[in-house]
């Protein structure tokens, strides 16, 4: 049973969205974490080391700190010490980054989202500080297609 709940938690939805937000190694970061946090709902245990955890996201020890920074100031990711201070903890908070989620996927259209990220994200403004009226405005640069695929030319 444990080990069926461990494979179903090695595929993680990344929504497109995020790239225009996220380096690569933030990228890869964010899917370890909220795999991380999939794993200890279910009663498995993730208290590493730092080591560890760079060791299990394959990215190097600089790129590991600058993404525990950005997500910290996100407000994405929390850290703290045990007493001793010895360990540190990180959790990842899943209703923050599906908010962010949500956000940049309200739109389809590229140039908007990056301007948006740009203007909102990229300048330090929290997630949890972007008004609704901001995500609505952002829902109505949304391209319409008739087409069913987009990308395909029309049939003859």
């Amino acid at each position: 049973m444990r080990n069926e709940c461990l494979r179903k938690f090695l595929y993680v939805e990344y929504p497109l969205g995020l790239s225009y937000l996220f380096t690569p190694s933030e990228t890869r970061f964010i899917l370890h974490m909220i795999n991380f946090e999939y794993l200890k709902k279910h009663g498995f245990s993730t208290n590493w080391s730092n080591a560890e955890y760079i060791k299990r996201m394959g990215i190097s020890k600089n790129a590991f700190n600058n993404s525990v920074k950005k997500l910290i100031h996100m407000k994405l990711l929390r850290k703290w010490n045990n007493k001793l201070g010895n360990r540190v903890y990180y959790s990842f908070d899943l209703e923050v980054y599906g908010k962010l989620v949500n956000i940049l996927s309200c739109t389809n259209n590229v140039d908007e989202l990056i301007k948006f990220c740009e203007m909102y994200l990229k300048q330090g403004r929290l997630v949890e500080d972007i008004a609704e009226r901001e995500i609505v405005k952002l829902r109505h640069t949304r391209l319409i297609s008739s087409l069913k695929y987009p990308s395909f030319p029309d049939p003859d």
